[in-house]
């Protein structure tokens, strides 16, 4: 899905579209694209679960990644520890895109972990 986010920090207004991906392959994790082929971001599914779930204006995630949810708008905020960027998305739009995805259960998650783990060895 696209999403296009805001990014905050500049000296004007500037905007990026951002490509938002799930895999089941990789059931833990959204990943983010920015720009046609810019640099992606993988987020903890459950953090951005958790974040859409609490009362809005909570900041959630420590780190690289921190994220707070508003009735209109979502920031999210990067850092690499060197750079950091703020983006600011539509709350609607990521929301359906969560909505949109088939998310297992934990139960089969740890299953599907587990067995690619037991596979390795």
């Amino acid at each position: 899905m696209i999403i296009e986010a805001e990014i905050l920090n500049q000296p004007r207004t500037f905007f990026v579209d951002s490509r938002w991906e799930y895999s089941p392959l990789d059931p833990l994790a959204v990943e983010v694209v920015f720009g046609r082929e810019g640099p992606t971001w993988a987020f903890a599914l459950d953090l951005l679960m958790d974040a859409f779930t609490s009362p809005e204006g909570l900041l959630h995630g420590c780190g690289d990644f921190l994220i707070e949810v508003g009735e209109n708008f979502t920031q999210i905020h990067l850092s690499n520890g060197r750079d950091a960027a703020s983006l600011q998305f539509s709350t609607a739009d990521i929301w359906s895109f969560l909505e949109g995805i088939d998310i297992p259960g934990s139960n089969e998650v740890i299953a599907n972990k587990l067995d690619e783990f037991l596979e390795t060895l």
